[in-house]
Parts: structure tokens; sequence; C-alpha cells
């Protein structure tokens, strides 16, 4: 066999790099775009396409809507509301010792900002949400109702 000079070895070490670099890099945006397509379900497979028909591009700065209070059986929320097509979407800052007044047979994503919220349903489950978490409900799957114990921040979208 014949002997390699140290500049041939180097060149074969890089390509063996770049080539293994590669096949890590491929693997890595192949798992990506694995995860990427699976819903909530798990199903890979089926892919889901929500429809926001007849909505133009807009934003909105939510310290310039208009708030409205509203008491719950202790405690209130400030709510913003925000129309934009068929969607409402509302800011709710729930104070400390609130508890909703009343059951909701409301579908809704509720995206937690800051704080905590409790989501209790009418069988007893309660779900806990902390910041950077998101619950979601069908419309009449589950009545469900809010609390929160030191007050919370959430966008709602339905």
């Amino acid at each position: 066999m014949p002997k390699q000079n140290a500049g041939e070895v180097v060149i074969q070490s890089f390509v063996v790099l770049m080539i293994f670099c590669t096949f890590v890099k491929l693997m890595f945006f192949y798992s990506l775009h694995f995860i990427c397509k699976q819903n909530v379900t798990g199903n890979s497979q089926q892919q889901i396409n929500m429809t926001l028909e007849n909505i133009n591009p807009t934003s909105f700065n939510w310290d310039n809507i208009v708030s409205e209070k509203l008491d719950g059986e202790t405690g209130y929320t400030i709510i913003r509301t925000q129309i934009v097509g068929t969607i409402k979407i509302r800011k709710v800052e729930y104070s400390t010792k609130y508890l909703a007044d009343h059951w909701c047979d409301k579908g809704h994503i509720v995206i937690v900002i800051s704080g905590q919220l409790f989501i209790e349903h009418k069988d007893t489950t309660k779900h806990l949400l902390i910041s950077g978490s998101t619950y979601v409900v069908g419309d009449n799957s589950m009545a469900h109702k809010a609390m929160s114990t030191d007050g919370a921040i959430v966008i709602i979208v339905d």
C-alpha cells in the first residue's frame, strides 16, 4: 500500500467530515419536517389546513384597544377584544383569586402569556396552564370554567 503524505490525509479526512456533516444536516431537516407534519393525534400522514378566508393582513396593539372589566364569582377580568373576519381574539387579564361565574360550552384556543390559570371541567377534571402553555377545547365538547389564584394574562382565540 503506497504511503500517503500528510496533505492527502488531511484532504481525505476533510472529505469524510463533510460527508458526515451533510448526512447529519439531512437527518436533522428530515426529523424537523416529520415533527412539523404531525398533528396533535400524532398522525403524520394527515395534513390539517386551517382556513382563514377573506381576512386582510392586519396588526394591532392591545394597549390601544378599549378594555372591559367583568366580575367573576370572585375577582374580575379585564378583557380587550379584536374581531378579525369571523375570528374573535381576546387578551384577558385575570385578577388574583378569580373564579368564573359560569360554565362555558364554547370552543377556544387559550395561550397563557404569564401567570397561571386553572381550567376546570364539569366532570371535575382540571388543567393547570402556566406561562407558555396552550389549552384547546372544541365547541360543546366539555363545559369548562377558569380560575386563577395569583392572576394570569392569556390570549383566547375563538
